[in-house]
């Protein structure tokens, strides 16, 4: 019977003991799991200033379907169009453009795309085209 009062004693002492370490540990861990649930989900990284359409864009229209799982890669289909990076930025790796469509930027095969031209010099051919139509 001494024995079992012992424990009991034991017992009585650990529990301090416990709850200092759930408290030291557990609280910040239960409040940081907390935080990181309420917080929004990130927001996708901005576009380059080259990716976000203008007049002066440089533009391409897709000549095949193109299917990629790889994250630096972009999908598209045929007749898609796409705003291709300016000389300075494109990669140095043989037979690849970089282009944006649709808030994604990624890496596309050069002889899937027929380089357009500018945006602006486009718009200015079609008005001619126009003008001359109504002669």
């Amino acid at each position: 019977s001494g024995q079992r009062g012992s424990s009991s004693t034991s017992s009585q002492r650990a529990w301090p003991a416990l709850m200092f370490f759930i408290i030291i540990f557990g609280i910040p861990w239960l409040m940081y799991k907390i935080m990181t649930l309420l917080q929004s989900p990130s927001s996708p990284p901005a576009l380059p200033s080259w990716a976000v359409p203008s007049e002066d864009r440089l533009v391409g229209r897709a000549l095949y379907d193109f299917n990629s799982n790889r994250s630096d890669e972009m999908s598209f289909t045929t007749g898609e169009t796409m705003i291709l990076a300016p000389q300075e930025h494109q990669p140095r790796v043989r037979g690849w453009l970089l282009a944006a469509k649709d808030d994604k930027v990624g890496l596309v095969p050069n002889n899937y795309v027929d380089v357009l031209g500018r945006n602006s010099d486009r718009k200015s051919l079609r008005n001619v085209i126009e003008v001359d139509q109504t002669d």
